[in-house]
């Protein structure tokens, strides 16, 4: 704004125009909201609505069950070595399972694309 034109007048006006431009808006949007509220209803989230509750329910179940039992001061943790140990107790006994996936390189992989 030039400043041989900045008056507290012009201010005030701006002010106010600023003011009012900002309160139609919200007027605007208040009274047009809840005509795109009924467009953006989506049928497939509502077709899970009642599974996604009951799947809600049963964590806060879970989750209120594990509150009380730390609220009576049981620890529901494990110690981080006693962790490790079990985990490395199952890993060790395990038995690597054969998969369908193919190493490109490998043997297998090798004799697949020789054609014969």
């Amino acid at each position: 704004m030039d400043p041989q034109r900045d008056t507290p007048l012009k201010r005030f006006g701006a002010f106010w125009i600023g003011l009012f431009i900002v309160v139609s808006f919200g007027v605007a949007a208040l009274f047009l909201s809840p005509s795109f509220k009924a467009d953006m209803e989506d049928p497939a989230l509502q077709s899970q609505y009642e599974a996604r509750l009951a799947i809600k329910a049963d964590v806060d179940a879970a989750q209120a069950e594990q509150f009380e039992f730390k609220k009576n001061g049981n620890k529901a943790q494990v110690a981080p070595e006693q962790a490790f140990a079990y985990t490395a107790k199952q890993l060790l006994t395990a038995q690597p399972k054969k998969t369908g996936t193919v190493v490109p390189g490998s043997p297998t992989d090798l004799k697949n694309n020789s054609g014969n």
